[in-house]
């Protein structure tokens, strides 16, 4: 009798170990689509603050965006750097436009403290005009918190569009 009662709470507690493991995933993966959707958001307002609040401020931090024939690249040495440089991009970049965007299929794989990410976008202008990228974003938990250190976007054009 003891070994059945030994044998059920051994299987509880290792259920409940896989419950809670799944369900810390769960809650960082939305973490990290909230910072991912934060940063493009901030993107779209030129809001430089925003965009800075999102990323990891590291000497490796990068963003490399190819758009339109345009290529945004910024990388820092140092916490003053990366904000020097984001908000030169977004001073670059004009007023916002009133663009709109819906992300899709991400794929997330998170190992400790760092975050491989990648999902397709669909920006939408004012005008109506659609522009698809896919992107990608590495992420590292700091505190807490998910940060990006890098930002890779590349437009494509979907098949039969």
């Amino acid at each position: 009798m003891k070994t059945i009662k030994l044998a059920i709470s051994l299987i509880s507690i290792l259920f409940l170990g896989i419950t809670m493991s799944g369900f810390a995933q769960s809650k960082d993966e939305e973490a990290i689509k909230a910072v991912c959707e934060k940063e493009t958001q901030s993107w779209n307002d030129r809001d430089a603050d925003g965009m800075i609040a999102c990323h990891a401020n590291k000497p490796y931090s990068l963003m490399l965006v190819a758009e339109s024939g345009n290529v945004h690249y910024t990388t820092a040495k140092s916490d003053a750097e990366n904000e020097k440089s984001i908000k030169e991009l977004v001073k670059m970049m004009g007023p916002p436009n009133g663009d709109t965007f819906v992300n899709s299929g991400y794929v997330i794989h998170i190992n400790g403290t760092s975050a491989f990410v990648y999902y397709d976008q669909k920006v939408k202008t004012k005008v109506g005009k659609e522009d698809y990228f896919h992107e990608v974003r590495n992420l590292e938990k700091n505190d807490g918190k998910w940060k990006i250190i890098y930002i890779g976007a590349v437009g494509f054009k979907p098949e039969g569009k």
